[in-house]
């Protein structure tokens, strides 16, 4: 029997301010729909890839729906928050780390945090995710984003080098919200999950408030000095 036929694969794409594009399978497994989607057009295979932005199946709920991204999310601002001069003087471990190595720690934990950021676009080209619409990605679009798919991790790195917190929190900051605004920009282009932006907002706010923290305890210091 036509693959075409048993796979029964249709593609919707919705009508409200070019929402993430949706695709359905119906009686038959996801093997043979990749099968079928092999012999389909570059605009259908094209729509399908962009199941990453929230995949709408007869088998399951829309990926804004998840729980996983908004609890792990939660649970990942909790190192920033914790490792602020703040919280370590009103969780009472003073005496156990110092400033110093609380403030390496955030820094530490902000550039890993960046680098995750740019890997986001790294995956979302290495499956062809659209940049527009859901059109399929062009050469130039795919080397633009695996461009900067790469950058955040060169500032990460950068700023895990600086000896002055001010400026290793600062490089941190800036990069967090650059990487804000770039998202938001692909977001509104199609190119990037369109639920994930206001977990990123939340996030990206909990972030670099906590660096400023500490920021300013190296101002502080710089100060007394």
């Amino acid at each position: 029997m036509d693959l075409h036929r048993r796979a029964r694969f249709y593609v919707l794409e919705t009508a409200h301010d070019g929402e993430n594009t949706f695709a359905e399978t119906r009686g038959t497994s996801f093997v043979v729909c990749t099968l079928a989607l092999a012999r389909a057009p570059l605009r259908v295979r094209a729509c399908f890839s962009c199941w990453v932005g929230g995949v709408k199946t007869r088998h399951g709920p829309p990926m804004a729906m998840h729980p996983a991204p908004y609890a792990l999310g939660v649970l990942g601002a909790v190192p920033f928050v914790g490792l602020t001069p703040q919280a370590r003087r009103a969780l009472g471990y003073e005496s156990v780390v110092t400033p110093e190595t609380t403030a390496r720690l955030q820094i530490g934990y902000g550039a890993s945090i960046l680098s995750f950021l740019g890997g986001i676009h790294w995956g979302l080209g290495a499956i062809g995710h659209s940049v527009v619409r859901d059109l399929p990605p062009t050469p130039a679009q795919l080397t633009t984003r695996y461009a900067w798919s790469v950058t955040p991790s060169l500032l990460a790195w950068q700023a895990s080098l600086m000896s002055s917190e001010i400026m290793a929190c600062g490089t941190l900051i800036g990069g967090l919200l650059t990487c804000a605004g770039v998202d938001t920009a692909y977001a509104k282009a199609g190119g990037y999950p369109k639920w994930l932006i206001p977990l990123r907002y939340g996030l990206t706010a909990a972030a670099t408030m906590s660096l400023a923290a500490t920021a300013f305890r190296g101002v502080e210091q710089h100060e007394k000095k």
